[in-house]
């Protein structure tokens, strides 16, 4: 990350947003911050048309405060939220902090319920964004409770794909029986490891075509 597109040192925010407790304040310092510079309009503008060299320096320099202003943990979220460098802009970035804090609008919350106890893997081009699309409602959900039963996720998870691959649930359960508790962790092995199966088999039928 270049250092030429970071804010003078000075007037960063004194410590990392670590969660909830600390979002208000650091909310502050990070306005104070942009107002100082004449860049706070990047967190809550949408992006002129067409985007002119001089708004996308500014906007990377807004980006690289927040990233450098964020524990590791809440990068990682916003980064199971879709974030990218380089992609997302400090607007979209900002919003994404505000998602992972729990701070997203009642309606989008419920959808994401919703869809997490309705997903069917049949829906789903491939195993993995049929698991991508797990974790990112569970996300939505454990941003609200980060103690929710990992139960749950079970449920969903295996429920999905019992209809449509009967012998993946058979072969889960009887697993599963040997285990003290299915955990979130043990059914995303599970799914990774069948998705691997599956892009290798993608793989080997492609070849034979070429």
């Amino acid at each position: 990350m270049s250092e030429k597109l970071l804010p003078p040192e000075s007037t960063w925010p004194t410590e990392k947003l670590e969660g909830l407790d600390n979002f208000q304040s650091w909310q502050i310092k990070i306005e104070l911050c942009l107002r100082c510079l004449h860049l706070e309009s990047h967190l809550t503008e949408e992006p002129p048309t067409p985007r002119s060299k001089d708004w996308q320096t500014d906007d990377m320099r807004v980006i690289n405060l927040l990233y450098h202003a964020i524990s590791s943990r809440i990068v990682t979220r916003i980064c199971q939220e879709g974030w990218s460098m380089g992609q997302s802009t400090a607007k979209q970035t900002f919003e994404l902090i505000k998602v992972v804090m729990g701070l997203i609008p009642e309606e989008l919350l419920h959808e994401a319920v919703v869809q997490f106890f309705c997903l069917d893997i049949r829906e789903f081009g491939t195993i993995r964004s049929y698991l991508d699309k797990l974790c990112w409602c569970w996300n939505r959900m454990t941003t609200l409770d980060e103690n929710l039963d990992e139960k749950l996720f079970v449920i969903a998870a295996t429920q999905g794909f019992r209809q449509a691959k009967p012998e993946w649930f058979n072969m889960w359960s009887l697993g599963s029986s040997k285990r003290e508790a299915p955990t979130e962790s043990a059914v995303c092995a599970f799914l990774r490891q069948h998705a691997r199966l599956e892009e290798a088999r993608e793989g080997s039928t492609a070849s034979a075509f070429d």
